[in-house]
């Protein structure tokens, strides 16, 4: 059992974590951390996020255990596996696409 301040951390060092993979998802295959559409996306992502966590420990630790644990690993279910890792690559796939339309200029898209 977890207590507060354990779940606490683990719920931080996750959004870290997070941050951090996702930094890398845009700016590897972008080639370059002069995106600032992604650093805009990142900020208004992670601003939601600290905010959400800071709600949820605060005013419902149990949905906030609940949501530490997901992806494929925490389903059940043979079917909500397979959902779920589909839902995760279309996920990383929403990052690494337009990453590399920046690098390659494969569209045009006003501002």
């Amino acid at each position: 059992m977890y207590t507060m301040n354990t779940l606490n951390a683990k719920a931080w060092l996750g959004l870290v974590f997070l941050a951090i993979a996702m930094g890398l998802s845009l700016f590897l295959p972008a080639g370059t951390v002069r995106y600032w559409q992604a650093w805009t996306y990142l900020g208004v992502f992670f601003g939601a996020s600290f905010l959400i966590t800071l709600y949820l420990m605060k005013r419902d630790p149990a949905l906030l255990k609940r949501r530490l644990s997901a992806g494929p690993t925490a389903e059940k279910e043979t079917t909500q596996k397979v959902i779920m890792l589909f839902a995760s690559i279309g996920f990383i796939a929403l990052l690494i696409v337009p990453a590399l339309d920046y690098r390659f200029m494969w569209s045009s898209v006003p501002l």
